[in-house]
């Protein structure tokens, strides 16, 4: 996410470039859960990428692996 535009305009943005049939998926990198949250409700997500290994469990610990299970 780009600290300096708000995260649903960043998506929206997203939205808009698969609905022009410009790309096929939206993904999304680096996000908390509540960003997560947000992007399923504003476009189809197809891919979440964060980093999990050993020594960072972070998206474990912060929900977003979990959600991303639940979502399939």
């Amino acid at each position: 996410p780009d600290p300096s535009v708000p995260f649903s305009t960043s998506i929206r943005a997203l939205r808009e470039i698969v609905d022009r049939g410009l790309a096929r998926r939206v993904g999304v990198s680096n996000v908390s859960l509540g960003q997560l949250d947000e992007a399923l409700g504003l476009a189809p997500i197809a891919v979440v990428q964060q980093g999990l290994s050993v020594f960072d469990d972070r998206a474990r610990r912060s929900g977003v692996l979990g959600r991303c299970v639940e979502r399939g």
